[in-house]
């Protein structure tokens, strides 16, 4: 499943032409939906190459941030794609949505970070990636997408008492993203011997039927890019791995794993002050300086152990510049500081200003 490489006769390899986007950092959906739309009836397995305008450097290392920042900005809330049941939950397909044509290009988008070996945060729960594998959602898949309202069905299922009618006196509809659906005709009110059939009902008005159209526009897209064979070798699981990745960060091993050039060595007293700063911050604050250093808060779980980074010091640099990166191959350009203050105080600067690269 490598990106752009098909196998001919079992043996030898070709690389596929490139697919090129150049976007604005400040118009970055509107850019690269325009751009998806001309290429829309045409083969997108390729390998992808992005540059962002005005910025140095096209080549397949502007991946990663690309696509952290595309689907950062896709997915907000704000934005109006989707729906999230409850705050700080996944998201879902909305019941009523105003951009049905993107959920296309979302697929499309969410196939090319696949295929091109790239992660992102796209919060989608279980269910998406066991429907994308032809799988049915659960009880289980609900109450990770919707905490609250999976509770509530859970309860239902586990009160034994005959008195069930009468303690919680339902009927047979549901109340999602601010609809409320009647899940048979007239529907009766739920007792003890048709609350299954009610639960099962529900998960699938939330998970297919409620979602039909833009679920399958999404899903149209994705195999667009991707083969549905071999998207089949997963579970859903690991598919979910794969697609969005671990921000489970070794950092003990990452220290281990990095090189050093241009004069620096392990026991350089900058690199040495480098690493007792950067092991005293917050998660959160790890997260972001992998982002300025790679592009991407996200790491694919099969390289979590591998992860490098290479620390050079070019003569031009002096203790008053800042610290910067190589994002398409995780280097940073430490200038030689003297104090740890000095090292604090332009880690803190580059963190936060992560955005760009050299």
């Amino acid at each position: 499943m490598l990106a752009g490489i098909v196998v001919h006769g079992g043996s030898s390899l070709v690389l596929l032409s490139t697919f090129n986007l150049m976007v604005r950092r400040s118009h970055l959906i509107e850019d690269v939906l325009c751009q998806l739309n001309q290429f829309e009836n045409e083969d997108l397995r390729r390998e992808l190459m992005v540059s962002f305008s005005g910025e140095i450097g096209l080549d397949f290392g502007n991946q990663a941030e690309f696509f952290h920042s595309l689907f950062e900005e896709m997915t907000q809330p704000e934005y109006g794609m989707f729906m999230y049941p409850e705050e700080a939950s996944c998201m879902w397909f909305p019941v009523r949505p105003t951009f049905e044509k993107r959920y296309f290009f979302f697929g499309v988008l969410h196939g090319l970070c696949l295929f091109n070996c790239n992660v992102a945060n796209i919060p989608f729960p279980l269910a998406l990636f066991k429907k994308l594998l032809d799988q049915t959602p659960s009880l289980e898949d609900l109450k990770e997408l919707s905490p609250g309202w999976g509770k509530t069905l859970q309860t239902f299922l586990d009160y034994e008492s005959d008195d069930f009618g009468e303690v919680f006196y339902i009927r047979f509809n549901v109340h999602w993203d601010k609809n409320d659906v009647d899940l048979i005709p007239k529907g009766s009110h739920i007792d003890q011997t048709n609350r299954t059939d009610y639960i099962s009902k529900c998960i699938n008005y939330i998970f297919n039927i409620s979602v039909k159209a833009v679920y399958e526009e999404f899903q149209r897209g994705f195999y667009k890019v991707c083969d549905k064979e071999i998207i089949g070798i997963f579970h859903p699981e690991e598919l979910k791995d794969v697609i969005i990745g671990n921000t489970d960060y070794d950092w003990e091993t990452f220290e281990k794993n990095a090189h050093y050039e241009q004069g620096y060595d392990n026991s350089h007293p900058t690199i040495v002050m480098f690493w007792k700063a950067l092991h005293k911050l917050t998660l959160e604050e790890n997260k972001k300086f992998l982002v300025f250093l790679t592009g991407t808060d996200r790491i694919q779980v099969k390289v979590l152990k591998d992860m490098k980074i290479t620390f050079r010091c070019p003569e031009n640099l002096n203790e008053k510049d800042p610290i910067r990166a190589q994002t398409c191959f995780s280097v940073l350009y430490l200038p030689k500081y003297s104090t740890m203050e000095r090292v604090k105080e332009a880690l803190h600067v580059a963190i936060n200003n992560n955005v760009g690269f050299v």
